[in-house]
């Protein structure tokens, strides 16, 4: 089932972590939700939602997609596509999806268990940073990290702890948070506003 044109109306600003309501996704986009495969359609390249993008690309389709504003845009989208293991169906370019995927795929996310930040905390609706987790057999972890708040942050390995060390965490697969950063737990483990 292909979705997602049902956020247009609600969509401000192209802003997909403004405008989405968390709980909806979990129970409407994530696999195990209804066990239905859901594809999330990307609605920050079509031209129904042209008024929001900036005034220079209103009529110039071409142009914003090769623009930088469409690809925090596009980026807005994908953390929360990610952050609920939802596939994507995407008009983006491919030199846009490409680190990405290529990312995605050398890791082995098909291969993987994922585990999503609602399972793993349960404080997660008073937290800005959000956490889920890809786990391999092999005990290779990715972590899907989205900051919904307005500002960068430097993420230690602290913020990390509720999410790697948490009981939902795949069975035998729970990790110290150091694992994701320096060894130092005081120190930065991350110093990306994005996700890629």
């Amino acid at each position: 089932m292909v979705q997602g044109e049902e956020f247009n109306s609600l969509l401000h600003d192209l802003n997909y972590q403004k405008s989405t309501d968390l709980e909806f996704l979990q129970t409407t986009y994530t696999s195990g939700a209804s066990g239905i495969p859901v594809i999330w359609l990307e609605e920050v390249w079509s031209d129904s939602l042209a008024r929001q993008r900036p005034l220079r690309y209103l009529s110039d389709s071409a142009g914003w997609l090769r623009s930088p504003e469409y690809d925090a845009g596009w980026r807005n989208f994908m953390s929360l596509a990610l952050l609920h293991d939802v596939p994507v169906w995407t008009l983006a370019p491919a030199s846009t999806r490409q680190k990405l995927f290529y990312q995605l795929d050398r890791f082995g996310i098909g291969q993987s268990v994922f585990t999503g930040y609602w399972k793993l905390d349960p404080e997660w609706r008073s937290r800005t940073i959000l956490v889920s987790l890809y786990t391999r057999d092999d005990g290779r972890v990715m972590a899907v990290i989205v900051n919904r708040g307005d500002a960068s942050r430097v993420l230690t390995t602290d913020d990390l702890a509720p999410y790697v060390s948490s009981p939902a965490a795949p069975a035998g697969r729970r990790h110290n948070a150091a694992q994701f950063g320096r060894p130092d737990r005081n120190g930065p483990a991350f110093r990306h506003s994005g996700l890629w």
